[in-house]
């Protein structure tokens, strides 16, 4: 019995050194690019959620330059470039005059329009 646990504590000495090492390197080289990967896609997702900041302000900057849409309560959110707007919009000419400003904004892709008239 001593013969058989003693076996199972002996290390596997089957791998020259220079194969461990080799092996150990591919591991690392392995985990590097998991996270390269990873670091890659974070950064994607904070460029990403910058760009649809900076839709948001631009959309919500032409809603308030424009003269007859100043006082409309309208919420505006962006994600992927795909901006909503909802809220209560004065009237139906108003309603699409938001669209259109929100789909000049550079980077927008979409406008999922949801404001209801107030007339």
């Amino acid at each position: 019995m001593a013969g058989t646990l003693g076996a199972c504590n002996r290390r596997d000495d089957s791998q020259t050194t220079g194969q461990k090492v080799d092996a150990a390197v591919a591991k690392a080289d392995a985990k590097l690019e998991e996270a390269k990967d990873s670091t890659a896609k974070a950064m994607d997702s904070v460029a990403t959620a910058a760009a649809d900041t900076a839709i948001t302000a631009s959309v919500r900057a032409g809603l308030a330059a424009d003269s007859e849409l100043t006082n409309a309560d309208v919420g505006v959110e962006t994600r992927e470039g795909r901006v909503v707007l909802r809220g209560v919009a004065p009237d139906g000419a108003a309603r699409d005059r938001m669209t259109q400003i929100a789909t000049a904004v550079k980077g927008v892709v979409a406008v999922d329009n949801q404001l209801t008239t107030a007339r």
